[in-house]
């Protein structure tokens, strides 16, 4: 299924020597595969970061392989995320980890080991056709920015665009589709506008109004969930954790935010603490996070304390939150 003559695979999938047997009933064309074996780190390097949809068969031999040990693969699956790949894994077989894979979205639900092979047939075919679908986002939205018929003055003002909205968050799918959106309404822009201007502030969309309710000490807006408000209540607390609820955290967590882009966000299960002080200012601060908690364009050091003020973009992992109001803190 290798096409070494592109510079670009559509798909780069990587597994462990078990799982050779699945390769061939996936329908796809352009792949690049590593296995897992040796000299597969340089390959793996490679073919990650020159992909479109980067697919990994996972299974406990995976995770028992070299490549579950060696531990520059976190950075260089979010490397891989910043530059827009679209990582999907499959679940072949049962398996209990916390290695950074599973906090994406797995592509199918039930282990294909477990599986009858009528089923394992029908659910080869249901993860082909979720991965041929990945492909045609990644696709539409590299053409969703193509530049054939616009103007080396337009085209600086779309990289500019392009320069801020990546300064404000990383660029997973949903930051993707973002930054999609903006330029096609660029484009619309420009189609109708005699003299091409573009704004200077924000390059976030602005969230519609909304006041806070009785209960509500801060409001966040979720521009990657179609502008999604988020109500912030402490109520007979002073703490609140910020994160993914699993079954075995769910009474730790305050604030479930998976649902705001499930795993391919990078929130871990434990991620953040919003804290309401004494004189009302309301604090942020990681709590050991593994892709960071970021205010504005700065990071957050461990046991760090910020301040946050109404305008604040807060990114954790790859979500983007936008402070809208603080009760007592909003602006004239």
């Amino acid at each position: 299924m290798t096409n070494g003559k592109a510079s670009v695979s559509d798909y780069f999938v990587c597994h462990s020597q078990p799982d050779t047997d699945w390769i061939a009933r996936l329908k796809l064309d352009n792949a690049d595969v590593v296995v897992i074996e040796p000299g597969w780190l340089q390959k793996f390097k490679q073919g990650l970061l020159s992909t479109k949809v980067a697919v990994f068969l996972v299974s406990p031999e995976l995770f028992a392989s070299e490549f579950g040990s060696y531990t520059a693969v976190p950075d260089l699956l979010t490397t891989a995320v910043r530059r827009g790949v679209s990582i999907q894994w499959i679940n072949v077989a049962p398996m209990d980890s916390d290695h950074i894979l599973t906090r994406f979205s797995a592509v199918n639900d039930k282990p294909l080991r477990t599986l009858d092979a009528d089923g394992r047939a029908f659910a080869v075919d249901a993860i082909t056709g979720k991965l041929q679908d990945a492909l045609l986002k990644w696709n539409q939205f590299h053409a969703a920015v193509a530049t054939s018929d616009v103007s080396e003055h337009d085209m600086a003002l779309i990289i500019e665009r392009i320069k801020k909205l990546a300064d404000a968050a990383a660029s997973p799918q949903s930051v993707l589709q973002e930054i999609a959106a903006e330029l096609n309404l660029i484009v619309q822009h420009y189609e109708t506008a005699d003299e091409p201007t573009i704004a200077e502030e924000p390059t976030i969309p602005e969230s519609p109004r909304r006041k806070l309710e009785a209960d509500e000490d801060m409001l966040l807006s979720i521009p990657s969930n179609n502008l999604a408000h988020l109500g912030v209540s402490f109520k007979e607390k002073s703490t609140i954790i910020l994160g993914r609820r699993s079954e075995a955290i769910k009474d730790q967590v305050d604030i479930d935010l998976s649902i705001f882009g499930d795993g391919t966000m990078g929130i871990s299960r434990i991620h953040a603490q919003i804290e309401k002080q004494e004189n009302g200012d309301i604090s942020i601060r990681d709590l050991k996070s593994t892709n960071g908690t970021w205010i504005n364009q700065g990071s957050l050091s461990t046991d760090e304390k910020r301040v946050l003020k109404e305008g604040d973009l807060i990114r954790l992992g790859y979500l983007i939150l936008v402070v809208m109001k603080i009760r007592g803190k909003e602006s004239a």
